[in-house]
């Protein structure tokens, strides 16, 4: 009688559920990664990044040294004032001195918490008013409290908050974020030099509209493919 030959009973490899979705994951991790790759290289910036790269060219192209920006990205006002600029004073009063202070304002150090019997006047606007091309104690809020010094005995605080480039949307925008911190008594602004420049062919209110319904609620506002 012939022998049957002998067979080696099968087995299979049963991974945990946990290893399995964690390979499962992989492709998909890896087909993200490729399209955030391709939009990249072949899309445009999205328009928050787009909005501050423009502004940082226009800079570059009034004499501003390239990486030594004023500016860093802001979801909803596309930049915003970086804090504690301080550039070397031998370049003149337009590139040069000091841009911004600890806060973020083109303005002296100052407490967010006022004293009571103070109050406080925040000036917001376009480089107008943060004083383009004039050293910091030359602006026009800076000279507001210069001149109210010496009839209110310090009693009011002028506050800076002007930021170049913005138009009366950044600015309204900037209002609704800052004057709950800033807490003050008198608001002036001054906006609508640069509401009719166009960098490219969407408004600002179009590009916030359009990283608001992209961008998943603000998280993945440096995601090319999921902001084009």
């Amino acid at each position: 009688m012939t022998g049957q030959p002998n067979r080696q009973p099968s087995t299979s490899i049963r991974l945990p559920v946990t290893r399995r979705i964690l390979y499962s994951l992989i492709p998909v991790v890896c087909l993200c990664l490729a399209s955030e790759l391709i939009a990249r290289l072949c899309l445009p910036m999205s328009g928050g990044n787009a909005r501050l790269q423009q502004m940082e060219q226009v800079c570059i192209y009034l004499g501003n040294r390239p990486g030594e920006s004023l500016f860093a990205f802001d979801q909803r006002c596309f930049w915003k004032l970086k804090s504690d600029v301080r550039l070397p004073e031998s370049r003149g009063s337009k590139w040069g001195g000091r841009m911004s202070n600890r806060l973020g304002f083109r303005n002296a150090e100052f407490s967010l918490n006022k004293q009571d019997s103070r109050r406080r006047i925040v000036c917001y606007g376009d480089s107008t008013t943060f004083g383009f091309g004039v050293h910091m104690h030359e602006s026009w809020p800076a000279q507001l409290q210069a001149e109210l010094a010496p009839a209110d005995h310090g009693s009011i605080q002028v506050v800076n908050a002007g930021v170049p480039g913005y138009s009366s949307f950044q600015g309204a925008r900037y209002m609704a974020q800052s004057l709950p911190r800033l807490d003050a008594d008198l608001v002036i602004a001054t906006f609508g030099n640069n509401d009719a420049w166009r960098w490219d062919n969407p408004s600002d209110q179009e590009h916030g509209m359009r990283i608001q319904a992209a961008t998943l609620g603000g998280e993945w506002h440096g995601s090319r493919a999921l902001t084009v």
